[in-house]
């Protein structure tokens, strides 16, 4: 029998114990979560680090982090960690349309910029930056049918969506 198998039968190498966290070789165990704040504590302007800690979290869940040179607590949500992730990444198209689908119709959210944006704003700017980026479009269509339902009822989205499916074929290119 081979005693480095765990209990699904595979071997198990150092420092993986499962899926939801590993132990560092200076004993500490750290989950996912725990490694992002990790990284951004060593490297706070890490526009993937915030993004992806962003996307763990609920929205309207708050974590605290220890940032900057003087290791200040700050408490973000998840909306504030892609706004910081823009911050130090503004080309990201796909931190844009997250941030949007994070939000709710008729919110705004202001950039590290100064730019006061509505989702709609935020897909317009990952359209632009990214014109091949295929969420944005759909985070796009998606408010569009809402606001097209909102003011003429849910039945205008529909015929819309019938339209669409009447309009002349588009041949799609294969990868």
């Amino acid at each position: 029998k081979n005693k480095n198998k765990n209990k699904k039968g595979k071997a198990a190498g150092k420092g993986e114990e499962n899926n939801s966290s590993v132990t560092l070789k200076d004993g500490r165990r750290l989950s996912g979560r725990q490694l992002l704040v990790e990284a951004l504590r060593l490297d706070s302007t890490s526009a993937d680090a915030y993004g992806l800690l962003g996307t763990l979290l609920r929205p309207g869940e708050q974590i605290t982090l220890k940032t900057g040179r003087k290791m200040t607590d700050r408490k973000m949500t998840d909306r504030d960690l892609f706004v910081q992730g823009l911050r130090y990444n503004p080309e990201n198209s796909q931190g844009y349309v997250i941030l949007s689908e994070r939000m709710q119709p008729g919110e705004h959210v202001q950039l590290s910029d100064g730019r006061r944006m509505t989702q709609r704003d935020l897909c317009l700017e990952a359209i632009a930056l990214d014109p091949t980026n295929a969420l944005a479009y759909h985070c796009l269509a998606k408010q569009v049918m809402m606001a097209t339902a909102a003011l003429h009822g849910p039945g205008v989205a529909a015929a819309d969506a019938a339209a669409a499916s009447a309009a002349p074929t588009v041949q799609l290119k294969d990868g």
